[in-house]
């Protein structure tokens, strides 16, 4: 760029990208509305874009204990009824 000024991507705004310039993170700035920009000064510069998805850690979190949770209540209640099944056959034995 030969003057200070703001580069445009015509990409949607979003809070789950990053940036750096030249290895140095960057603030991402709302332009145009609803895109993206990045405010730069004079010079020569290699620009990295990249997005994560937010809450993608804790979702997958989510998931990994729910999964978890129906599993062990799979296995206690499989177990439980097992159990229950043979306390009543020993009632009934027993009359």
């Amino acid at each position: 760029m030969r003057e200070p000024g703001i580069v445009f991507f015509s990409v949607p705004y979003s809070r789950g990208f990053n940036a750096h310039v030249n290895g140095e993170p960057a603030d991402i700035l709302q332009a145009n509305i609803g895109f993206m920009g990045l405010l730069l000064d004079e010079g020569d510069f290699e620009i990295e874009i990249w997005f994560r998805t937010p809450f993608l850690r804790l979702g997958g979190i989510v998931t990994l204990v729910g999964g978890l949770g129906v599993v062990l209540f799979w296995v206690f209640g499989k177990f439980a009824l097992k159990r229950l099944g043979k306390e009543q056959n020993a009632a009934v034995m027993e009359e």
